[in-house]
This record gives C-alpha cells, sequence and structure tokens, in this order.
C-alpha cells in the first residue's frame, strides 16, 4: 500500500517558468501548442528516455498540451538561441531556490560549509565534434561535454552546476567554485582540481581545504629531504608532518599519508608497470613508492587526525553517488546518440542537469526525513526518472508520494567510517 510522503514537498516551489520564457523570449505569445512548463518537462523526459528527436520531442509535447506539435514545429523552436536561454535561467532559479535544510555540524571547530565537487562527461557521437569537440584519441576526433557539480553537504546546498566543453580542464573550472567560498568553509578537493595557487586563495579567505596530492607534485621536508625518502624509510601505518609542496611556488603545508592496503599497493605498481611497458617507459621509483600510501594534503590543523581526514574525504562520495543516480536513472547514451543542431544538443543536456538537479533536491529533502545515512540516492533518481517521463508538466513532480521502504538504502555490514575514507582516497 502506498503511504504518504515522508517529506514535504510543498515548501519547496518550482519558478514561474511562464514569465522565464516570456523574459528570455522563448514565448512570444501565448499559444496552444507551447507551455513553458510542459516544455521543459518533455525535455527532462526526453533526456531520461532517450526518445530525443524532434519527432519524439513533438509527440511528447502534444501529447501533455492537447494540442498535436509537427515535427518542423518542434524543430522551428530549436532555431533561437532563446530556448538555450530559457532552459538555462530555468536551471539557473532552480538553484537559486532551493531548500537550505541546515543539520548539526557534522565536523569539528568552525568548520560551517563542506563543500565537496565533481565533474562528468557526457558523451556524443563524433560527428558532433564540430559543435562539442572533445579531447581526440587514436581513432579519431571525439564529441562531448562536462558538468560541474559543487555541493555543500552540511547544508545540501548546490553552489556550482554548470556546463562546460568537454576539453576544459577540471583545474580551470574549479575556479568558479572557490569564488563561491566563505569563511568557515572546507574545499575537499580530488586531485583533477589540484592548484597550489587556488589553495592559497582558499586560505585568504578564511577557508579550510583538504585534498588528495597529484603525483606531478613534488614535496619535500623542511629539512630538503623528499617526501618518498620519509615514506620508504618509516615503518608505521600513518605519516603526519609539516611538508613544502611544489617547485616553483613552495607552499607550506600539513601532509598526511596512510599506508595502502598490500592488495592495493600492488595492484597499482603492477598497473604502472604495465603502463610504462605499454609505452616503451620505465616507472619513476619515486611512482612506485607513491602507490603504497594514500596521501592528503591539507591546512586544517592537528586538531584533526589520520581518522579524521579520511573520514572527512568519504564525504566526496556524496557527489560521486549523486552523479551514478544521475546516469543510472537516465539514458544519456541513448539521448545523445544522434547527430543534430547545437542548439538541439544544447538543450538536451540542460534537460539532463534539470532532471540531476530536481532529483538532488528531492532526494534531499527526503534525506532529511529519514537521515542522511539511510536514504539511496539512487533508488530516489530511479523512481524519480519514471515520475517525469509520465508528468504534464514540471510541478507535477512535486506531487510525488514514495513509500519510505522504497528510497533506504539496503542493509549491508558497513565498514568503519575510516575504511571507507581510505576507499574513497584509493
Amino acid at each position: 500500500m502506498l503511504v504518504n510522503s515522508p517529506a514535504d514537498l510543498s515548501n519547496f516551489t518550482f519558478p514561474n517558468l511562464k514569465d522565464l520564457a516570456i523574459k528570455t523570449g522563448f514565448i512570444i505569445r501565448d499559444s496552444l501548442k507551447m507551455d513553458a512548463s510542459m516544455f521543459v518537462q518533455t525535455i527532462v523526459a526526453a533526456a531520461i528516455s532517450g526518445k530525443a528527436s524532434y519527432n519524439q520531442l513533438a509527440h511528447g509535447l502534444g501529447q501533455r498540451t492537447g494540442h498535436p506539435m509537427s515535427r518542423q514545429g518542434m524543430k522551428d523552436r530549436f532555431k533561437n538561441v532563446a530556448c538555450i536561454e530559457f532552459l538555462t535561467s530555468t536551471h539557473d532559479a532552480l538553484v537559486e531556490a532551493q531548500i537550505l535544510a541546515v543539520e548539526e555540524p557534522l565536523l569539528k571547530c568552525r568548520i560551517e560549509r563542506v563543500v565537496i565537487e565533481d565533474s562528468s562527461g557526457i558523451w556524443m557521437p563524433k560527428s558532433n565534434a564540430h559543435h562539442f569537440p572533445a579531447h581526440g584519441n587514436h581513432h579519431g576526433k571525439t564529441a562531448g561535454v562536462k558538468v560541474n557539480f559543487a555541493y555543500d553537504i552540511l547544508n545540501h546546498t548546490v553552489l556550482n552546476h554548470t556546463l562546460h566543453r568537454a576539453t576544459e580542464q577540471d583545474k580551470s573550472i574549479g575556479k568558479e567554485s572557490v569564488i563561491d567560498l566563505q569563511e568557515g568553509d572546507l574545499s575537499v578537493r580530488d586531485m583533477g582540481y589540484f592548484s597550489l595557487a587556488e589553495l592559497t586563495h582558499i586560505e585568504s579567505i578564511g577557508a579550510s581545504w583538504l585534498t588528495r596530492l597529484p603525483l606531478t607534485t613534488d614535496v619535500n621536508l623542511p629539512d630538503g629531504s623528499c617526501l618518498e625518502d620519509h615514506l620508504e624509510a618509516s615503518t608505521g601505518n600513518v605519516v603526519d608532518l609539516g611538508v613544502i609542496a611544489g617547485d616553483s611556488e613552495k607552499k607550506k603545508c600539513r601532509l598526511v599519508a596512510v599506508r595502502a592496503d598490500s592488495k592495493v599497493a600492488e595492484k597499482r605498481r603492477r598497473d604502472r608497470k604495465e603502463a610504462a611497458k605499454y609505452n616503451g617507459k620505465t616507472p619513476k621509483q619515486k611512482s612506485l613508492i607513491r602507490d603504497g600510501w594514500h596521501i592528503m594534503l591539507t591546512n586544517l590543523e592537528e586538531g584533526f587526525t589520520a581518522k579524521d581526514l579520511a573520514a572527512i574525504y568519504r564525504i566526496r562520495w556524496g557527489i560521486e553517488i549523486q552523479f551514478r543516480a544521475w546516469k543510472q536513472a537516465s539514458n544519456l547514451l541513448s539521448c545523445m546518440n544522434r547527430t543534430s543542431s547545437e542548439n538541439h544538443m544544447n538543450c538536451l543536456v540542460l534537460g539532463a542537469m534539470i532532471g540531476h538537479l530536481i532529483s538532488v533536491i528531492v532526494g534531499r529533502i527526503f534525506a532529511k526525513t529519514l537521515t542522511l545515512e539511510r536514504i539511496s540516492f539512487e533508488k530516489v533518481a530511479d523512481i524519480l526518472s519514471g515520475h517525469h517521463i509520465g508528468a504534464t508538466q514540471l510541478e507535477d513532480i512535486l506531487a510525488i508520494r514514495i513509500d519510505p521502504r522504497h528510497i533506504v538504502r539496503d542493509k549491508r555490514k558497513a565498514p568503519t567510517r575510516f575504511a571507507t575514507g581510505i576507499a574513497a582516497l584509493a
């Protein structure tokens, strides 16, 4: 039997899409064939179902409005860049209208927000490489885009959810999220976003940071000795010391290294040697030594132990889970597996992003009721995906009722937070 929703979605309201459509010039005059909210819902449903051709979009919108639209009529809607401006405005308005469900601080000291960040690629047929170039491979050109997502895990707030070229590096994209950081924040960054200059900027505004150490960054001890010599001589499982990171730009910070499981270390070294052999090279001894450790850099004080830092880094999995849930619940491969106009493809990606954002917002509202430890974001996204396909307009999503038993995470024998934090580092 279906029970009432465990969360009150009525506290969340969608922006006035009709006003946005008029403001951006997407809708010039009233038409029975075009409704702003129904158009957005049609695009989101297409991104989820994979049925995203002009003909399928026209059919889907006609089913929702009750007034059929021709394939050519739908195609004409994508000729004007206003369609992109409208969907972008819709997405941005959703980010601004989020519920800020502040919980008790999960971490120590002065930290008020914990910002985690990641990016995910959406790939297209190489025939779209002219409009959406990606890094080529030995088979020739490739095409795609990249979605960047920065999230405050404590306050359940999306800080950055943006679309970028597939060729843009995470390091460059990450500069946008740094702008949104405030005093008292903790930025948890992966190696792709590593930049000593950005870390220095984070410190300058009174915020903290935690990152994995890229292999390309040299680290020395204050006495001038190299990190690898210290790690190789260490007999313990944890190394915690002050270091100087970087060659040209020397940065003083704290390094915490946790010895990797022997099987993990062996696999890393085996993979590295095989990759080097394939390229006719010999792996560096420095790399092989580091493969035996999980290494983090931070400006957090010594009051945070190695276990604390591993547990903190574990929360980066929150974004990994969000992206995984999004891709599992949608059919992006079929949606993007077409050659079409730049505006059409851009709108499909924006529709996918809007669907992702709604899934995050609704999932977090449910999470507050069921507690963060028990909710399955994959299950929430999966249920919402079916609801999106059948919904007439975007506002219908708020009428969803979910049995709490259907979105509770399956019980498993859980490892310790330290173990899962170390697994995240691996």
